[in-house]
């Protein structure tokens, strides 16, 4: 098990925080600066809400 979050470094948080600037720029990087469409396969017994909090955060960088 790894140590708690707040004990990480600094730099290591900053590669794990939610940045939608430099997620945007990683999908222009890879050829995607529109973004792009997928699919996402859920089991419905599973957690739906964290699924909604994917798709959200996804739809921010235009990936629906």
């Amino acid at each position: 098990m790894g140590a708690p979050i707040h004990q990480w470094p600094q730099d290591l948080k900053d590669q794990y925080a939610y940045n939608v600037t430099q997620a945007k720029a990683l999908l222009t990087a890879a050829g995607y600066p529109t973004g792009f469409n997928t699919d996402c396969v859920a089991d419905s017994a599973g957690d739906m809400n964290l699924l909604q909090i994917v798709k959200s955060e996804f739809a921010a960088i235009n990936i629906n």
